[in-house]
């Protein structure tokens, strides 16, 4: 089942993060209610990441995975970033629960693959993210679309993290 939180991208304004909040607090509650989804997506407002961590935060609540919550949030709020950075609006986040951990999607309308810069540790202030991802994810790449693109990356879900 997919739960699609679309009305929280209209707007840019705090209204839009609001609802975007309010929106990721519906989507968790509707899982739970209804044996706990799967699957939620968000659709991240344009220069508002910090939605796509609450909504990560109250989604593995409700998935009682609330100890792989560090890691799900740092990767998918980097993920998010990247794209409303780098990429085309819209930005949509996809969490979906496995047996053995979650799998983050972040898509956007850019066909445009991310990579991996060099950076001057000394002097850049960015440039960090996909290092973070590689180190805490399991695994993680990208998936051109007709629509532009989807990166990803599989969490591992395990108590001894």
């Amino acid at each position: 089942m997919s739960l699609v939180e679309a009305g929280a991208a209209a707007d840019v304004d705090s209204g839009a993060q609001d609802t975007a909040v309010s929106g990721a607090r519906s989507a968790a509650d509707s899982s739970a209610d209804s044996g706990a989804a799967d699957e939620v997506s968000l659709e991240v407002p344009p220069g508002d990441a910090r939605s796509a961590r609450r909504f990560i935060t109250l989604v593995l609540i409700r998935w009682q995975l609330t100890h792989a919550t560090k890691l799900v949030v740092m990767v998918g709020h980097e993920l998010v970033a990247n794209a409303l950075r780098h990429g085309t609006p819209p930005a949509r986040l996809l969490l979906r629960r496995a047996a053995d951990g979650v799998l983050i999607e972040v898509g956007d309308a850019s066909s445009a693959v991310p990579r991996m810069p060099e950076i001057d540790n000394a002097t850049s202030t960015s440039g960090r993210g996909l290092r973070i991802v590689t180190s805490l994810a399991r695994d993680w790449g990208v998936r051109v679309t007709q629509g532009g693109k989807v990166v990803w990356a599989d969490i591992p879900a395990a108590r001894d993290m």
